[in-house]
């Protein structure tokens, strides 16, 4: 199955550019609070455990192993699966939004 491409930026209806640029805002917002974390737990998140601190969850940044409370942890996980998720599901709607229509056959009782 090819999917063409054959519809521009500018013959897209307005409802569908607003959809697809609400995702890119939100989906930029995502990675930006992701890459946030990503860089501010690298820098100062401890590389032993720290029980009386309750950092004592292991997880890996910037190939490092680093501990965190468990909700620095689920802060973190949250914020990358949101962001790669958004990712994803705007590329999903870009590429049905921006597909060919398919051509009806000539003639039939079914066609317009």
């Amino acid at each position: 199955m090819r999917i063409e491409f054959q519809v521009s930026w500018e013959q897209l209806p307005r409802w569908k550019k607003t959809v697809i640029s609400s995702l890119w805002a939100f989906t930029m917002v995502a990675m930006l609070g992701w890459a946030h974390l990503w860089f501010d737990y690298g820098a100062r998140m401890p590389r032993a455990p720290q029980p009386e601190a309750s950092r004592v969850y292991p997880f890996q940044i910037q190939c490092i192993t680093h501990y965190a409370t468990g909700a620095e942890l689920s802060r973190y996980r949250n914020a990358e699966a949101l962001s790669f998720g958004s990712w994803f599901i705007t590329f999903l709607m870009v590429a049905v939004f921006q597909r060919a229509p398919k051509r009806r056959a000539e003639g039939g009782a079914h066609s317009l």
